[in-house]
């Protein structure tokens, strides 16, 4: 029995129509359809949506392209800061070098300035011990100078004296013979330097002695030179 209502439910089902169906069949129902809004409204979203995405893309796009341009600027002013700090450390280094040079020349040149004042201070000293010696030779002839002088006063001075006649000659030759001995002795030198080597020349004799005052020659005047004893 219940099989049978069964049967006959499901049998009225399927004979009564589908509305929602046959609502959509019909010309009604399309126009319902479209006055939608949500049906309507959403192409039109959709696309204010993409052209915002394309927007915000285009900009993303144009800060990535600024972006790239500055990081290119920035690694190239870095590449040129790097290059001129190169060429500086080059520029230091030449600097450096150049005033290791210039401090060894001038280290060198004070070197042979100091060697060169050195021989300067030994010479200046040989010649002011010359220069002394000259001095004393020449003070002991002229000493002798003095003396022979007075001598030949002396001697004069007895000739006048009345003496005999026999001696008078003879006392006037000895005198004169005295005197001529002491100007002699009292011949004058004076210092000359020949070749470089200092020595001391006779006015008179032109004999040559060397700073020790002992005669090694004598003055040759034609030829300009000593000729040695």
């Amino acid at each position: 029995m219940e099989a049978a209502i069964k049967t006959a439910t499901e049998k009225k089902k399927q004979e009564k129509p589908d509305i929602f169906t046959e609502l959509l069949k019909t010309e009604e129902a399309v126009v319902v359809v479209a006055a939608d809004p949500s049906v309507t409204q959403a192409p039109q979203k959709a696309d204010k949506e993409a052209k915002a995405q394309q927007k915000a893309a285009k900009e993303q796009a144009k800060a990535a392209k600024e972006a790239a341009k500055a990081v290119k600027e920035q690694a190239k002013a870095q590449q040129k800061a790097a290059k001129e700090a190169k060429a500086q450390q080059k520029a230091a280094i030449v600097a450096e070098k150049q005033a290791k040079e210039q401090a060894k020349e001038q280290a060198k040149a004070d070197k042979e300035a100091a060697k060169a004042a050195i021989v300067a201070e030994k010479q200046a000293k040989e010649q002011a011990k010359q220069d002394k010696e000259a001095a004393k030779v020449a003070k002991e002839q002229a000493k002798q100078a003095k003396e022979a002088a007075k001598v030949a006063k002396e001697a004069k001075a007895q000739q006048k004296e009345e003496v005999p006649v026999k001696q008078s000659k003879k006392v006037k030759e000895q005198a004169k013979d005295k005197a001529q001995a002491k100007e002699e002795e009292a011949d004058v030198v004076k210092k000359v330097v020949i070749g470089g080597v200092s020595y001391l020349k006779s006015k008179k004799t032109g004999a040559i002695y060397n700073m020790e005052q002992e005669q090694i020659g004598t003055w040759n005047e034609k030829e300009n030179k000593i000729d040695l004893d």
